[in-house]
């Protein structure tokens, strides 16, 4: 096993991977630079950076990359590139896995729980037809007219659109009735919107850089891609694909110029869901 030579306070929070990137420029870390540097003040900037999901150390240059790069990398014997661990002490429960994010941490949580470190069980929040928990009343309360719930997930109401707009019409569309594009940040939700609603529905999230990291309308990681997405179409020259839909629970990058149908939300709480 490859040891980190003179940075041992690190080893509990990165491990070493024989690994290289194909595009050097392709999903640096937001607000990083490829700079000179020393390895231990490389991942020290690492680990203060949220959107830092490697550090990549050659020739006294430090670059600090995103998950989107992490998926792109490919083997090498010349190279090594130091991965962040996902958490030292995994804080998660109920077998959740736990996605280092600078400083902090986020828990990807199982089926049936939720909650910062999902330990809160979804069965113990179960509402009436057409009603969904709110964390600030601590009550069922109703969902406004039209919209319907679901106790997969009682914690938003959902209203469908049999529409087929561009992602940018989608979103105005959305904000004439004061409401939001869906975030269906959790595996919990995102299952049951595919068996609700289909696929290939927008979801509330847009990039306008290349290999640039996901983020939710609100500011919090996206998480729940499919297999080597986001890939911008393989294109590493031009931002070709810059918004997200859902298909087959899971999400896909696609250009914002396509017409697809969306699901927009309805929930008066704050809480990790």
């Amino acid at each position: 096993m490859m040891k980190l030579i003179g940075c041992q306070q690190f080893e509990s929070l990165f491990k070493i991977k024989a690994l290289t990137t194909i595009n050097d420029n392709f999903g640096l870390a937001f607000n990083s630079t490829i700079r000179k540097s020393n390895i231990a003040s490389c991942l020290i900037e690492c680990l203060t950076n949220d959107d830092c999901a490697f550090a990549k150390f050659t020739n006294g240059a430090c670059r600090l990359y995103n998950e989107n790069a992490k998926r792109f990398s490919v083997p090498s014997v010349n190279e090594q590139i130091i991965y962040e661990v996902v958490c030292a002490n995994n804080p998660c429960k109920n077998e959740a896995t736990c996605m280092r994010r600078g400083s902090s941490y986020d828990c990807l949580c199982t089926i049936g729980y939720f909650g910062k470190d999902c330990s809160l069980k979804i069965i113990d929040y179960i509402c009436q037809t057409n009603h969904v928990y709110s964390f600030k009343q601590n009550k069922c309360v109703p969902c406004p007219v039209n919209f319907i719930s679901d106790n997969r997930y009682p914690f938003k109401c959902y209203l469908g659109t049999n529409k087929y707009l561009n992602y940018s019409q989608t979103v105005e569309e959305c904000a004439k009735y004061n409401l939001t594009v869906m975030r269906p940040k959790s595996l919990n939700e995102r299952q049951m919107i595919e068996y609700r609603f289909g696929s290939s529905n927008w979801v509330d999230s847009k990039i306008t850089k290349l290999g640039a990291t996901y983020l939710w309308g609100d500011g919090t990681k996206v998480y729940g891609f499919g297999n080597n997405e986001p890939n911008n179409g393989g294109n590493f020259n031009d931002l070709v694909e810059n918004s997200l839909q859902i298909s087959g629970g899971c999400f896909t990058d696609a250009s914002e110029s396509l017409t697809s149908t969306s699901v927009y939300e309805s929930t008066d709480s704050n809480e990790y869901l």
